[in-house]
């Protein structure tokens, strides 16, 4: 599963609102008898250096009661993709 949601610049609001999208989508799981992995999550922000300076110092989320750090790399279908 992936998530993506946009992050407004010096907005603590918008990590709570990709916080409880995450949530949402892990009553879903449950729902439908399935488990959400915080272990196999990752987390990353993508943007300019400038953008990302600006956001909100704050940078984890909360995936099934677990906090995530976000980081500079994801891999997603064999491809690794940097934040800077």
């Amino acid at each position: 599963m992936q998530l993506y949601t946009a992050i407004r610049p010096g907005s603590c609001r918008s990590f709570q609102a990709a916080s409880d999208c995450v949530a949402d989508v892990q009553g879903w799981f449950l729902d439908n008898r399935m488990l959400l992995n915080p272990t196999k999550t990752d987390a990353v922000l993508f943007g300019t250096h400038a953008r990302r300076a600006k956001t909100y110092t704050v940078r984890v989320i909360d995936v099934a009661g677990t906090t995530v750090q976000f980081g500079d790399t994801v891999k997603l279908l064999g491809v690794t993709l940097v934040s800077r």
